[in-house]
């Protein structure tokens, strides 16, 4: 950076270094700098909202998703990162509704996503929407039978709704992935 002020990399490599050291200010300032080189940059973007969402500046992660998805509509890192990282930021500030929208884009970029199916089911479970939940908990399961997160939700949403040998079969399984699970 010292040798050439210009080059974007040097500061893309330097905030994920600062991000892995958890100086998410520090690599905030880097990406801006990155932004400031490469305004169009998608990843730029998408790493700086990581930083803001990491940071709890929820909603300029979620702002920051926005501008990486406008950039690259297709912007997947082959599943969908930006869609998906928006859509848990939004779950997580109660914003179901947009990150439903989210999560089902994400799945119609690549169904084979676990993580999208389990966050859309949260997001319906909360909204009251019990079989759509079912159905997603139930899909991620599909895909990564052996997640103690996707059985537990899927148990407690059993147990919530009185089908208590399904929920007990779902929290004996978690138990047996995860032996030190708070199940």
């Amino acid at each position: 950076i010292r040798i050439d002020p210009r080059l974007p990399a040097a500061f893309a490599n330097r905030g994920a270094v600062h991000g892995a050291r958890q100086d998410f200010e520090e690599a905030i300032a880097d990406f801006t700098q990155v932004l400031a080189l490469e305004p169009d940059s998608a990843a730029a973007f998408a790493d700086r909202a990581a930083m803001y969402r990491l940071n709890g500046q929820h909603d300029e992660a979620i702002r920051d998703y926005g501008e990486a998805i406008a950039r690259n509509p297709a912007f997947t890192d082959a599943f969908g990162e930006a869609i998906l990282n928006r859509g848990i930021t939004l779950a997580g500030t109660s914003r179901c509704a947009a990150a439903i929208a989210d999560f089902t884009r994400v799945i119609e970029l690549n169904s084979a996503e676990p993580i999208a199916y389990v966050d859309r089911g949260v997001c319906h479970e909360a909204a009251g929407r019990d079989e759509l939940a079912l159905k997603d908990y139930s899909a991620h399961l599909q895909i990564d039978p052996r997640s103690p997160y996707g059985l537990e939700r899927r148990a407690a949403l059993f147990f919530r709704t009185g089908q208590y040998d399904l929920a007990h079969a779902d929290y004996a399984q978690a138990l047996v992935v995860n032996p030190s699970s708070p199940v």
